[in-house]
C-alpha cells in the first residue's frame, strides 16, 4: 500500500493509449468520483485511527517490513497490546520493524511547525510558571521588609514623639515617693471599641500595642463583616484601629514573644491565623480539622505554634511548612481545649512543654525533642476541674501558673490556683506544686479570664487579678498570702485582664469589660 500512495497516475506505456492523444475520453460519474475521493482519502489515514498521519511528531507515517503504512504512535500502542502482527495482512511482526518513512510525496498533514509551536509554548509557561513563584516569593519578602521598616519608623517617630513626655512622669514619680500616700492602682483612662462582642486581649511589649479581639457585626464598605481585632498604641492611646481577620468568633488571640510583629488568633471558623501587626496583612493561614478555642506561641522558637481544638486534639503547627500541621496530640478525651501554653527549660521550668487546660482538667506534655514531635502526656489529678484559663509568668529562678476553675459540686466558687512545675528525675514524671488557692464569685458562665501579674514595686512578688463575673470590679491578690490587695470598680462584668507598660503611662492594668478598655495605673 506503501505503493499504492506514492504511485503516479500515469498510464503504462504500450497500452494503445497515448497520455496526449485527442482521443475523447469518457467523463467519470459521481459514483466514479466518490469512489476516488474514499480511496485517496484511506490512502493518507492510519488504518488503525483512521486519523491523517503526520511527516512528524508521534503520529509520523511508519511501516512494517509487509509494507503496510500507519501513524507511529497508532502501531506502537497495537503490537504492544494487540498482539506481535500486523493489523492489515495478518503477518507476524514486532517493535524492531517499525520503520519511519521520508517520503515527500506521501499525502500525509505536515505537522512539523505546529509541533515546534507546541513545544516553545510549553517551555514558555515552565518559565512565566517560574517566574511568578519567584515574583510572589519577592512580593511576599517586599511585603515583610516594608512591614519592618514601618514598623521601626514608627516607633522611632513616637519615641522621639513622647521624649518630653517622659519627663513629666518622672517627675511625679519622685513626688510620689516622698508622699505618705500609699501606691495603689488608680483609674487611668477608658478607651471605646466602636465594634460589638468583645471577647480576649493581649499586651504586645516590644511594639507596645493592645490587641483586642472584637466582631464587626455590620458590613460597611470599609470593614467586612465577621471577627478581627482593634489595635491600641500604648504610646499616645489614641484611636483604635479594626483589623478583619475571621469568618467566626476570635476564642484566643496571642502575640508573638520577641519582636511582637505577629499576632496568632484561634477562630471558631475552623483556622489559626498569623498577621502582621504593621501591614495588617495575614501572613499564613492554616485550616483546622474541628473549631479551635486556644492557641499559643513556641516560647523558645516562634516558628512553632500550638492550637487546641474543640475534640481534645493539640496541633502543633511550623510556620515554614504551611500545608499542613506536623504532629498532633491528643489529651485523651473529646472535651475543648481551654487554654495552652508552652513553658521552656530555659525560662525557669524544670522541663520545656505544654501546660493544657480541658473542662476536666490541666495536663501537662513533656516535649522529648526538639522536633516538637515527640511528647509525653502527665495528667494533674491535684489540677481536676472544669478549667477556664491558665496564666503563666516566668523568671529565671522558677516557672509559675495560674489554673482557673469554674463552679462545680465540690467547690460552689470559682477558684484561683496559683502553683509551679515539679519535675522527679526518678518516676521522670511532672506534677504541680499547689502555692496559693484563692475563692471568687460564685457565677461563672462567660468564661472570664484571670491573669498572673508580677507586683509593680516588688518584682519578686505575684499578684492575682480576676473579675468575678456579675460583680462589676476587679480584684487583686497577693501570690503569696492570698489576701485581698485592692479591688477595683469597673462599668461591667470584666472579660480578661492583662499587665502592660509603656514609656509614656508606666505600669498598667487593662480590664476589657463590655464595648471598651479601662486602664488603671499604678501611682
Amino acid at each position: 500500500e506503501g505503493a499504492v500512495a506514492a504511485a503516479s497516475t500515469a498510464t503504462p506505456q504500450g497500452s494503445g493509449e497515448d497520455f496526449c492523444s485527442p482521443t475523447k475520453r469518457a467523463v467519470p460519474t459521481s459514483k466514479q468520483k466518490d469512489e476516488e475521493e474514499t480511496e485517496l482519502s484511506e490512502a493518507r489515514t492510519c488504518p488503525v485511527c483512521y486519523e491523517h498521519w503526520s511527516n512528524s511528531g508521534p503520529h509520523r507515517i511508519s511501516a512494517l517490513k509487509c509494507g503496510h503504512l500507519f501513524g507511529k504512535s497508532c502501531i506502537e500502542k497495537w503490537l504492544k497490546g494487540k498482539g506481535e502482527r500486523c493489523p492489515t495482512c495478518n503477518i507476524k511482526a514486532k517493535h524492531k520493524d517499525i520503520r519511519l518513512l521520508y517520503a515527500k510525496a506521501v499525502m500525509a498533514n505536515d505537522t512539523a511547525e505546529r509541533d515546534a509551536l507546541q513545544k516553545a509554548l510549553k517551555k514558555e509557561q515552565q518559565l512565566k510558571e517560574k517566574a511568578e513563584k519567584a515574583a510572589a516569593k519577592a512580593t511576599l519578602d517586599l511585603q515583610l521588609l516594608r512591614g519592618e521598616y514601618n514598623r521601626i519608623a514608627q516607633q522611632l517617630a513616637d519615641m522621639r514623639q513622647n521624649a518630653e513626655r517622659e519627663e513629666s512622669p518622672a517627675k511625679e514619680a519622685r513626688t510620689e515617693l516622698h508622699s505618705s500616700a500609699p501606691k495603689k492602682y488608680r483609674p487611668f483612662r477608658s478607651i471605646c471599641i466602636q465594634q460589638t462582642s468583645v471577647r480576649v486581649m493581649d499586651f504586645s511589649s516590644s511594639n507596645n500595642t493592645l490587641v483586642v479581639s472584637a466582631e464587626q457585626s455590620n458590613g460597611t464598605p470599609f470593614f467586612e463583616k465577621g471577627w478581627g481585632f482593634v489595635k491600641l498604641s500604648t504610646f499616645d492611646l489614641g484611636e483604635a484601629e479594626y483589623v478583619h481577620v475571621h469568618k467566626g468568633a476570635i476564642r484566643d488571640i496571642r502575640t508573638a514573644p520577641g519582636d511582637g510583629s505577629l499576632v496568632l488568633t484561634a477562630s471558631l471558623d475552623k483556622t489559626l491565623k498569623l498577621t502582621n501587626l504593621v501591614t495588617n496583612s495575614t501572613v499564613v493561614s492554616f485550616a483546622l480539622p474541628a473549631p479551635a478555642w486556644t492557641c499559643a506561641w513556641d516560647s523558645t522558637f516562634p516558628y512553632y505554634v500550638y492550637c487546641g481544638l474543640t475534640n481534645g486534639q493539640i496541633l502543633v503547627f511550623d510556620q515554614r511548612n504551611t500545608r499542613s500541621h506536623i504532629h498532633a496530640l491528643s489529651t485523651g478525651r473529646s472535651l475543648p481545649l481551654s487554654a495552652l501554653h508552652h513553658v521552656a527549660r530555659e525560662q525557669g521550668a524544670p522541663c520545656s512543654g505544654l501546660l493544657a487546660g480541658t473542662l476536666a482538667g490541666v495536663q501537662f506534655h513533656r516535649q522529648e525533642d526538639d522536633s516538637r514531635q515527640r511528647f509525653q502526656t502527665h495528667d494533674f489529678p491535684a489540677l481536676a476541674g472544669s478549667c477556664m484559663w491558665i496564666s503563666t509568668h516566668t523568671h529565671e529562678r522558677t516557672s509559675r501558673f495560674l489554673c482557673s476553675f469554674r463552679p462545680s459540686e465540690k467547690e460552689a466558687r470559682t477558684t484561683h490556683l496559683l502553683a509551679s512545675l515539679e519535675y522527679s528525675t526518678e518516676s521522670e514524671t511532672v506534677f504541680p506544686s499547689i502555692h496559693q488557692r484563692v475563692a471568687a464569685g460564685s457565677l461563672q458562665k462567660t468564661m472570664t479570664r484571670a491573669s498572673l501579674l508580677r507586683h509593680p514595686d516588688h518584682l519578686d512578688k505575684l499578684l492575682i487579678a480576676a473579675g468575678p463575673e456579675g460583680n462589676n470590679t476587679l480584684q487583686l491578690w497577693d501570690g503569696d498570702s492570698g489576701a485581698t490587695v485592692q479591688t477595683l470598680n469597673t462599668r461591667g462584668s470584666v472579660l480578661d485582664a492583662c499587665e502592660l507598660k509603656s514609656s509614656s503611662h508606666g505600669r498598667c492594668l487593662a480590664a476589657l469589660v463590655s464595648g471598651e478598655v479601662q486602664l488603671f495605673r499604678w501611682r
